[in-house]
């Protein structure tokens, strides 16, 4: 897909991807998602996260809190 965008000067997008909390550990969670967020990225490929505040999200409504470990894996290095 990024040769094809490369060729055609058409970008692509790839959008909503996310693992569920309730089939995987928050650390397999964080490993995944770093891996696809990165993987993308090295392919200039563009990105979006699956949801804000579920099962799959990085935002607790209830506390009011970021989880850090997934907003590094989307965020940081």
């Amino acid at each position: 897909m990024s040769n094809w965008s490369k060729q055609n000067n058409i970008p692509v997008w790839m959008g909503e991807f996310g693992v569920y909390g309730k089939y995987a550990d928050i650390n397999s969670r964080v490993r995944w998602t770093h891996f696809v967020r990165k993987e993308c990225e090295k392919r200039g490929i563009s990105w979006c996260y699956w949801e804000f505040s579920s099962g799959f999200g990085i935002y607790s409504p209830s506390t009011k809190q970021w989880n850090a470990q997934l907003s590094n894996a989307l965020l940081g290095n």
